[in-house]
């Protein structure tokens, strides 16, 4: 059987995880009761027992983070919860490296499931392209005031924490980005256009609205004006590198959705070339977070990314004629779909710049 993870991590995930379906479905069907059915009774004992701080980069290394949400999003057929669970890991790590001494309460909080934290980058219309984005924040009297509009924030409904990136300075035509926490109860700030999206995880995402958020110096993360590039664009490459693994554990569950709902005879084909693509992609995932734990500064992985993502398209591909035959796929390839093309914009640039580069040279 085709069985990417160690057999360590995948059964030290899946104790995590009995009885999980039935509060996965419960948190996806009712939207409006997620947090009570899913974040209070599920995520929160998930974190006490130490999912977050177990699987910790700074404990174990990316590739361990891999091969556990690889495992994750197989178990529980769910590469949503995956990305979430992976999203709180990076945000942490952020934290862990930026803020100071005063939010290591806060900190602990979302270690302990007692809290999650979003990162509020994109605005609407333009994306995260940092030439057009218009959010600002303005220092007066020890205070960040930010002003402006954030789009497609991940587990902003139920988030408690934001890291918010605006502009605080600018230099020539360059604007010069700050990354900010701000709470979800502070004046200022209103959360909008909720919308649960399941391949998104049980947080679903919002837009955010910054109307003379008032956040106090300290809440500056990291070196004022240099986000951009320390946190937005080092960011990006790690989700988009960490990614590879739970989409490749959904490629897996599906293949084991398959082979639970139609005569096996009539699948060796089809199953084959789709465990040959899923494998692939998690081998290519796994490497990855190894340039990840090995690099410093952080690694160009553009072509681990793009060729992991043109196996995932063509393992789409193969699963689409069984719809009709697995209807449980729908929820499955939608995910991965999803999941697939989050950042694409990002990736076609590096894209353009690999090829400039090598062009370049010729």
């Amino acid at each position: 059987m085709f069985h990417t993870p160690s057999h360590s991590i995948y059964d030290n995930v899946a104790r995590y995880f009995s009885g999980f379906t039935t509060l996965r479905h419960a948190a996806h069907t009712r939207p409006d009761q997620a947090r009570t059915t899913f974040f209070r009774d599920y995520w929160q004992p998930l974190c006490e027992r130490g999912l977050l701080r177990d699987f910790s980069p700074a404990a174990g290394g990316y590739a361990k983070v891999a091969g556990a949400a690889l495992a994750i999003a197989r178990n529980c057929a769910d590469p949503g919860l995956a990305a979430m669970w992976l999203g709180q890991l990076l945000k942490v790590g952020l934290l862990q490296s930026y803020a100071g001494p005063e939010w290591q309460p806060a900190i602990a909080d979302i270690l302990d499931g007692r809290s999650l934290c979003a990162l509020a980058i994109s605005e609407p219309g333009v994306g995260a392209h940092p030439k057009h984005m218009k959010c600002t924040a303005r220092l007066e009297n020890g205070e960040y005031i930010i002003d402006g509009d954030k789009a497609y924030v991940s587990d902003g409904p139920f988030a408690d924490w934001f890291i918010v990136l605006a502009i605080t300075g600018q230099h020539g035509k360059l604007k010069q980005y700050s990354a900010l926490l701000a709470h979800s109860a502070q004046n200022g700030l209103r959360i909008s256009g909720v919308s649960h999206q399941r391949a998104l995880g049980p947080g679903g995402h919002c837009n955010l609205v910054l109307d003379n958020c008032r956040v106090p110096h300290s809440a500056l993360l990291g070196d004022p004006g240099n986000a951009d590039i320390t946190i937005s664009r080092t960011l990006r490459t790690f989700e988009d590198a960490l990614l590879l693994a739970p989409i490749a554990g959904a490629l897996f569950a599906a293949a084991d959705a398959l082979s639970a709902s139609i005569d096996q005879a009539s699948l060796v084909e089809s199953v084959g070339q789709i465990l040959c693509r899923a494998e692939s992609v998690a081998q290519l995932g796994i490497l990855s977070a190894k340039l990840l734990d090995q690099s410093t500064p952080t690694p160009d992985l553009t072509p681990f990314i793009v060729g992991a993502r043109s196996l995932v398209s063509e393992a789409l591909d193969l699963l689409e004629p069984w719809l009709a035959d697995a209807c449980q796929l729908d929820d499955l390839i939608q995910a991965i779909k999803t999941l697939n093309g989050i950042g694409a914009g990002a990736t076609r640039a590096r894209v353009n710049t690999l090829a400039h580069n090598y062009l370049s040279q010729r």
